[in-house]
């Protein structure tokens, strides 16, 4: 299944005023293309803020996108591959994501808890 096909939901959502956080978890994954071809190995983060890839065997070399640049994300139909797509402001520029690992559906409930749990900047309106 092309990671395309499985973005699931915008992420332009608006959390509840307290902040909470989940304990730091780093995810063991292989970013797969298209075609489900390892491109990397490495690990996924997500914190309060970002979700972070870094490579395995370049511990120094980390992708990072901002949630705000995450347009959307979902989970594979058999939840062995995560996938996000970033938006044009991203450091990683635009562009669909694809990771396949067995965490696939703790990544996304984290992300999830995440933009549920976001603190709306001050100043902003719905």
């Amino acid at each position: 299944m092309a990671a395309a096909d499985i973005m699931a939901r915008p992420l332009l959502t608006t959390g509840s005023s307290s902040k909470t956080f989940l304990p730091p978890k780093r995810f063991k994954v292989k970013n797969v293309d298209d075609k489900e071809r390892i491109i990397q190995i490495g690990y996924l983060e997500v914190t309060e803020t970002e979700v972070t890839f870094t490579y395995e065997y370049h511990p120094t070399e980390v992708i990072c996108w901002p949630l705000t640049c995450v347009r959307k994300y979902g989970i594979s139909a058999d939840t062995k591959i995560f996938a996000l797509e970033a938006g044009r402001r991203a450091p990683s520029g635009e562009g669909i994501f694809a990771f396949k690992t067995d965490e696939a559906r703790e990544i996304n409930k984290r992300i999830d808890f995440y933009v549920q749990n976001r603190v709306q900047p001050q100043g902003a309106t719905r």
